[in-house]
């Protein structure tokens, strides 16, 4: 269950949320006469990272576009690489537009909302009021007679959904550190003078061959819960590190 009327939802927020600049517990008194617009620049917000956080049902599509890495060894959790060196998203253009064709992150999409709230208790809907998506003048208010809009609560829903797929994501994450199947590797990118290649990115990923050395019992077990095929997408994607550096050296030059 989500709340938006609760008085608690007054109560400050506390922490951070990465890309969100002033998150605040959505709530009827504070955000009555606030909703949605369409912006003008509607990917600026995520213009200047290198990467997005992405969920485990991603992957497939995912791995066309983007590598797929994981942010540490202790508590692994993926993310759809999209930039460099530089903090810069290699995705995104001047107007602050996403790359046609590309697939967008849902994390990206849930924007300016999201969930908080400590697992087994009930999650209160957070929203960016200093999105440029977010207006007094809205096309898409949040509230109606003190309700939540048809669009407000379609937000929601996503947002619930996306934040199941993040515990099943966290899981899988778990399990593949219990089975130790994740190493540091490094990307590099050679150099036409025939100089030392230049490193443009250490990252965690899975290792494959420590896959097929698993027993037969374990990649059952791998294949019958999902995990398997996701472990495959995220080595697809590893191809996607010279779609990166390629890109890197046509908007550098």
């Amino acid at each position: 269950m989500t709340d938006t009327t609760s008085s608690e939802t007054n109560a400050p927020l506390t922490g951070s949320m990465y890309l969100y600049t002033q998150p605040e517990l959505l709530n009827v008194e504070a955000h009555a006469d606030l909703g949605l617009v369409q912006p003008t620049q509607p990917f600026a917000f995520a213009a200047e990272v290198r990467a997005i956080p992405i969920i485990a049902n991603e992957f497939s599509s995912v791995q066309k576009n983007y590598p797929i890495v994981f942010n540490s060894l202790d508590n692994p959790m993926p993310v759809a690489v999209v930039g460099l060196l530089e903090d810069k998203n290699l995705f995104i253009d001047e107007h602050g537009e996403w790359s046609p064709y590309r697939y967008v992150p849902a994390y990206l999409r849930r924007y300016p909302f999201a969930l908080a709230g400590s697992p087994g208790q009930q999650a209160a809907v957070v929203v960016d009021i200093a999105s440029s998506r977010v207006s007094q003048n809205p096309e898409h208010a949040f509230f109606k007679d003190g309700q939540v809009t048809a669009q407000t609560q379609s937000m929601i829903d996503f947002c619930q959904r996306y934040d199941t797929e993040l515990q099943q994501t966290a899981a899988f994450g778990q399990r593949l550190k219990a089975l130790d199947l994740l190493v540091q590797q490094t990307a590099t990118r050679n150099k036409p003078d025939g100089a030392e290649p230049e490193v443009v990115a250490q990252f965690i990923t899975i290792d494959l061959a420590r896959v097929t050395k698993l027993s037969p019992a374990l990649q059952s077990e791998l294949f019958l819960n999902g995990y398997l095929s996701t472990i495959f997408a995220q080595g697809f994607s590893m191809e996607n590190w010279n779609t990166l550096i390629a890109l890197r050296a046509e908007q550098t030059t």
